[in-house]
């Protein structure tokens, strides 16, 4: 069942993606390449409840040229079981326009759910997040005091297989498929549904039964805000992740 369900959304994500990406046949379609780093983490506190923190600074401009994007977010989480958790929380984000410092400001609260699954040796995880975006607005150059507003939904799918382990355990190799699809909800600051989508294909290393190293290319294809234009970009992304659990139930 749960199998079936997985393939639905992913069959739900290629309908999107082509309608949306196929608007942008016959137009412009600019490159551009990029490094993202980040660290993610997830702390459980106790049985239910725990802490959820990403932080993320995204190079632009032949990989890095400058600095593109600085994001912090953080949440709560309460988990439903081991394999399905619930999280909301706030993001800042700063939208770095030069290399001389100046930035748009962006206030992001969100709200997710996230589940995994195991198989005989892949795993998945999955999350579908709603965010609330306030993007300061520029007003001849300058930031003003008003801020556009937008709901963006966002759908993430993973799929993790060990190489030289059975299982993804310290030392282990294992291959990384990522695809996520974000759809704005449209309104008189956004037109479309389509806002990007983000297909990665890397490596991981599994450093420690609660740290992992993720690497590879990922291809980040965007419409660009009140055009008809769309930017593919060619990212270089190395994203680190550790978990805590403070849970008496281990």
């Amino acid at each position: 069942m749960l199998g079936k369900k997985c393939l639905l959304l992913v069959g739900i994500i290629a309908i999107f993606f082509l309608d949306g990406f196929g608007q942008s046949a016959g137009k412009k379609l600019t490159h551009q390449e990029s490094l993202w780093t980040g660290y993610i983490h997830q702390t459980r506190l106790t049985e239910k409840l725990g802490l959820w923190t990403d932080i993320h600074l995204r190079f632009t401009e032949d990989f890095t040229g400058r600095l593109g994007t600085e994001l912090y977010r953080f949440g709560g989480v309460y988990y439903i079981n081991t394999n399905t958790r619930l999280a909301v929380g706030y993001a800042n984000i700063r939208h770095h326009t030069s290399k001389d410092g100046r930035f748009i400001p962006e206030h992001r609260p969100w709200q997710q759910i996230q589940w995994y699954r195991k198989g005989n040796r892949y795993s998945t995880m999955q999350w579908l997040r709603l965010e609330q975006r306030f993007l300061q607005v520029i007003d001849q150059g300058n930031l003003s005091d008003e801020y556009n507003f937008n709901l963006r939904l966002r759908y993430n799918f993973n799929h993790f297989y060990p190489i030289n382990r059975k299982e993804i355990s310290p030392g282990a190799l294992f291959t990384v498929f990522n695809n996520e699809l974000h759809i704005n909800v449209p309104n008189q600051n956004v037109s479309r549904y389509f806002d990007q989508n983000r297909f990665f294909l890397g490596m991981g290393y599994q450093m420690a039964p609660r740290v992992n190293v993720q690497f590879g290319y990922m291809n980040l294809t965007q419409r660009i805000a009140g055009t008809d234009m769309y930017s593919m970009n060619h990212t270089l992304r190395i994203f680190l992740f550790h978990n805590l659990d403070f849970s008496t139930k281990q």
